[in-house]
């Protein structure tokens, strides 16, 4: 998402739709545009992410709610701040439902990018006739100390070094249930092996890691420590 809002705030600050071509000076548009890209990009994963979590959608119907839900509360909202240009440089502003149309089909870009990163991890975890657990089991090692998730990648330490997969970390808990460790934050998992000690700070708690990493932990998974400490 960040190259395509780089490269999307590039592209408008340099064609100035709506009139921005016209009424701002150079810096102004690419101050502008990409305040305006990323605060939609925002809105888009902040609606889809409701959506699927509040209303319980999935699939395109999900992608269609969301995006009406960007268009209905962004849109209107980039209007009204572009009234407040127009009064100050005498923009020529679109009216309200132009707004509305342009930031719905924003959000089902988005929506479809988002899709399309989905089909990626799955062509990848799917490409072995294996089992889901045992194809990902296969790419994490048995060796594992820590995984870390990092959107639609993750990042795995071993003894031998670290390496970044492309797969869910919600998949990658699957597999790495069969081996002996634990989840200990909603993005991090660590092999009881690895576990030299537990630290406080202020109010938070961390693993030590025999190589030294502090990994953290989250009151929701503080029930796990006394199984990776002692192996209760």
């Amino acid at each position: 998402m960040t190259l395509i809002w780089a490269v999307g705030s590039m592209t408008l600050a340099m064609t100035g739709p709506f009139g921005t071509f016209d009424v701002m000076d150079p810096l102004h548009r690419y101050l502008y545009w990409p305040a305006v890209t990323g605060l939609a990009i925002l809105a888009a994963l902040g609606s889809g992410r409701l959506v699927r979590r509040r209303l319980k959608l999935s699939g395109s119907r999900a992608d269609l709610v969301a995006a009406a839900l960007m268009s209905v509360v962004f849109g209107p909202t980039l209007w009204m701040v572009n009234r407040v240009l127009d009064d100050v440089d005498g923009w020529a502003v679109p009216n309200l439902a132009i707004h509305v149309a342009v930031v719905f089909n924003l959000g089902l870009g988005v929506a479809l990018l988002r899709h399309r990163a989905r089909e990626r991890v799955a062509e990848q975890v799917g490409a072995s006739g294996l089992p889901l657990p045992r194809r990902l089991a296969s790419e994490i090692g048995a060796d594992v100390v820590h995984a870390r998730a990092d959107g639609h990648y993750m990042e795995v330490e071993r003894p031998s070094g670290s390496a970044r997969l492309l797969m869910r970390f919600s998949d990658a808990l699957e597999a790495l249930a069969a081996l002996d460790g634990a989840q200990v934050h909603r993005s991090h998992w660590v092999a009881r092996a690895a576990v030299a000690r537990t630290e406080r700070d202020g109010r938070r708690t961390f693993v030590v890691l025999r190589s030294g990493k502090r990994v953290p932990v989250s009151r929701r998974y503080e029930d796990a420590l006394p199984r990776l400490l002692d192996g209760d």
